[in-house]
């Protein structure tokens, strides 16, 4: 169960996510960002939901503070449609991932499980390999030892 900071300007909304979040997580909700940097240090979220529209783009100055503060938490942007023109910005500031209004409970619960494993393989797991990255490597070690091995009978042949 991970602790997850949901950051609304909305009572309605904000309630509504940290409701969803909170299902499976421990969530916590603040109205803004300057509450949101705030509780970086008391909560010690492990991931963080913002809201972004093109009218409030709290989201995107939540990640610039994270940035500038060298905080590795992830965050994931949920926006109404009309807020579409910001995820672009949100992407290249870090986001871990952008939602779109109306958030169904299983699309949620899928962009903080991503974020979550994202998180952990980025500090210090190892990421599982698809099958094509399996066959190169696989591909390479058997040149290696080809190289390696002395042949008596034939090529590839050890007696």
């Amino acid at each position: 169960m991970a602790r997850i900071l949901v950051v609304h300007p909305e009572d309605g909304p904000r309630a509504f996510l940290e409701a969803r979040a909170g299902r499976h997580h421990d969530a916590l909700a603040v109205r803004d960002v300057a509450a949101a940097v705030k509780s970086l240090t008391k909560y010690r979220p492990e991931l963080i939901i913002a809201h972004a529209s093109a009218k409030r783009p709290e989201a995107l100055d939540l990640l610039k503070q994270l940035k500038r503060e060298g905080a590795a938490v992830p965050v994931i942007v949920i926006a109404e449609t009309s807020g579409l023109p910001v995820q672009p910005s949100a992407m290249k500031l870090g986001a871990a991932d952008f939602v779109e209004y109306p958030v169904e409970q299983e699309t949620l619960d899928k962009a903080i499980s991503n974020a979550l494993l994202k998180d952990k393989d980025a500090h210090g797991r190892i990421p599982p390999i698809c099958d094509e990255e399996a066959a190169a490597n696989l591909s390479e070690l058997e040149t290696s030892l080809n190289k390696r091995m002395q042949c008596f009978a034939g090529k590839n042949q050890v007696f």
